[in-house]
């Protein structure tokens, strides 16, 4: 009994690293919540606007399922705001919003990591235990900045609690059953074609679970029109989950179509640059650039397929039906993710390449269905399971406090960003014969303390909102610096005719063709790399 317990128990393993970083983010050196304001502002604003008696508007990746579960926690703080104004409550106090997301996070990647755990832990062979335990913690391993994701209310940080949750899911399908249940099919789709409205490059989970449906069905002798009913039954389940997520944005549904175009007949990002799909240059270009910068991720994965592909021709293709399919599909899965990434090469894109990998990897070790019985055998399993803990806590040690290290560097910054605000808009103001208050002040880009994040959320997601903004805000605007046009009150207004005394803008980050925000008054260089512009 004492065994069984012990084993039961090793789950928590995985899930203490997940843990301690949602520890040491929100409790012992928590951020303020302006620290990513692209994109999680727009999603707090987008799950607040609803209690405003608005539909979600913010529909780029779509993103949807990630404001819908934003408005469901925020449901859950109504006794707070008895008495109250609920819209402007939250937009005086946003940082409930991202205490609840924070634990709403940490608790799915928990979920995420036990349930990859109990999978591994039931199809290894005990030799293998400690792998077991390895594998849910190779995420963070794989990508430098995988633990923000625990933290960042964002639709790229779904990959682990819910991408591998459902590769993991996979598994559970193909391997552990003889015969999946139309039921099941249906589910399965559904929930992935609501992963994809989270962000469109979980299309290629969609993909796949219609290829494993066929597949599986082909190997468990099947007719090849029953397989494809099964993968049709598979990918129409993914069509419906995709569209009844994005249903309550469906005001918005031309233009994140017209979006999806433009990404589709265009080379460069969000639907720019010159027209084409992608050229063979800039192919290449992105290719190696994802190498430079996430060549672990690339290496691993490739390898993992070479891998599994050599294991299934040394047993003559007479492995497990069920391994036969996850492989495959889970190979094919990651062979298109790094194809979409040479279209969109994302700094954090390939995670979801990183909550794949592992799982894979799982199939390999079981095709490999490892057991010793020599004595010198286990000594090198031992030397090799000693190997492999030490480097992966090292590495998992690494990258936590390389984002520890981001962290504490971001809010020292944070901190001195917003004084030089407050500084330089009370001394404008004292000069003038104003109060602050009653300065008329526009944000660009990048620039951060607490109006200007609420703004640019405002901005991308829900402008009428601006009446309850303004009592929050007095007087500050949003400045979409690439159409020089202020968003005042609801409305676009161009910039000679708004009346403004104070425009705050980041040089480092606005491209040269905007430098003419120099040009319409008295610039002053300020402290953290901020400048700031008042009228001649």
């Amino acid at each position: 009994m004492k065994k069984i317990r012990l084993r039961n128990l090793l789950f928590l393993i995985p899930v203490l690293p997940i843990f301690i970083w949602w520890a040491y983010y929100s409790i012992i050196l928590p951020t303020p919540f302006y620290d990513n304001q692209d994109p999680e502002t727009q999603y707090f604003i987008e799950s607040l606007s609803v209690f405003n008696g608005e539909q979600y508007k913010y529909i780029d990746h779509p993103g949807i399922p990630v404001s819908i579960i934003g408005s469901i926690l925020l449901a859950f703080t109504y006794p707070l705001t008895i008495g109250q104004d609920f819209t402007i409550y939250h937009l005086n106090h946003p940082q409930i919003f991202f205490q609840l997301v924070q634990v709403f996070m940490m608790l799915a990647f928990s979920f995420s990591a036990i349930y990859f755990y109990k999978t591994a832990s039931a199809m290894l062979s005990k030799e293998l235990l400690p792998i077991a335990i390895i594998l849910p913690m190779l995420f963070f391993v794989l990508h430098p900045k995988s633990f923000m994701t625990i933290t960042l209310w964002s639709h790229n940080s779904f990959n682990y609690p819910f991408g591998m949750l459902l590769s993991v899911i996979l598994i559970n399908l193909t391997v552990q059953k003889s015969n999946i249940t139309p039921k099941s099919i249906f589910l399965f789709g559904f929930l992935n074609g609501i992963l994809a409205a989270v962000q469109l490059y979980f299309s290629a989970w969609v993909i796949s679970a219609a290829i494993a449906m066929f597949l599986f069905f082909i190997w468990n002798q099947y007719s090849f029109w029953n397989a494809a009913k099964k993968a049709f039954l598979s990918l129409s389940a993914s069509a419906i989950g995709f569209f009844i997520s994005i249903v309550p944005a469906y005001k918005n549904w031309g233009y994140f179509f017209e979006f999806i175009k433009g990404i589709a007949s265009h080379q460069g990002h969000y639907g720019v640059g010159e027209d084409g799909f992608i050229s063979y240059d800039t192919a290449i270009r992105n290719f190696q650039s994802l190498l430079y910068y996430h060549g672990a991720i690339i290496i691993i994965s490739i390898a993992s397929i070479i891998i599994f592909l050599c294991l299934i021709v040394a047993k003559k293709f007479k492995a497990d039906a069920g391994l036969l399919t996850s492989g495959i599909t889970l190979s094919l899965q990651i062979i298109l993710l790094i194809f979409m990434f040479i279209k969109h090469s994302g700094g954090l894109y390939p995670l979801a390449i990183a909550s794949t990998a592992p799982v894979l990897l799982l199939i390999n070790l079981r095709l490999l269905n490892f057991t010793y019985s020599k004595q010198w055998i286990k000594r090198i399993y031992l030397i090799a399971i000693i190997m492999i803990t030490i480097y992966v806590g090292i590495q998992t040690i690494t990258n936590f406090n390389i984002n520890a290290n981001i962290q504490r560097s971001q809010k020292l910054s944070l901190q001195r960003e917003k004084e030089v605000i407050q500084q330089f808009i009370a001394e404008y103001a004292n000069l003038i014969k104003k109060t602050p208050a009653e300065l008329v002040v526009l944000y660009t880009y990048e620039v951060k303390n607490e109006c200007s994040a609420l703004l640019y959320g405002q901005s991308y997601a829900q402008p009428t909102l601006y009446k309850k903004m303004s009592i929050v805000c007095p007087n500050q605007y949003e400045l979409f610096i690439w159409n020089g046009q202020a968003l005042v009150n609801g409305q676009l207004k161009e910039l000679q005719s708004t009346k403004w005394d104070i425009i705050f803008f980041k040089p480092e980050v606005i491209p040269k063709q905007f430098s003419y925000l120099l040009e319409l008054g008295v610039s002053h260089n300020l402290r953290s790399k901020l400048t700031a512009v008042t009228p001649r």
